[in-house]
């Protein structure tokens, strides 16, 4: 397992990628993003996410989600619980969410001496 726990070779794989734009104080934002992140977690198919904030612009975050497949994705979605906490995200930030298939993984060349894949090994 790699990539936030997707294994390259799982063509069912997704990715899902909401840029955020955060009108609200960060706090705020991320104590409220961490509540939706347990919410996503306790669904079937969820792999992993890490939210990231820009350097320069204090305002702006990126979320990548894992996910083992679409369907998994759209059921967690589509559960009763998750409208709570979409609108509640909305209340702090406007948001860019886009679908994706993961299509190339590259890992850091091993430590000399050490063991896994050579340089540059792709993972297609």
């Amino acid at each position: 397992m790699r990539a936030g726990g997707l294994d390259p070779a799982e063509r069912d794989a997704v990715v899902f990628v909401n840029r955020f734009t955060v009108h609200a104080s960060a706090e705020d934002f991320e104590r409220t993003f961490s509540e939706t992140s347990e919410f996503m977690a306790s669904q079937p198919g969820f792999v992993a996410h890490t939210l990231v904030r820009h350097l320069e612009k204090p305002g702006a975050y990126v979320n990548l989600a894992y996910w083992r497949d679409e369907e998994s994705f759209r059921r967690a979605l589509a559960q009763p619980g998750f409208a709570p906490h979409a609108a509640a995200l909305r209340a702090l930030a406007t948001s860019d969410p886009n679908l994706y298939r993961p299509a190339l993984h590259r890992d850091a060349a091993p430590a000399a001496g050490g063991t896994g894949p050579g340089p540059g090994r792709d993972t297609r």
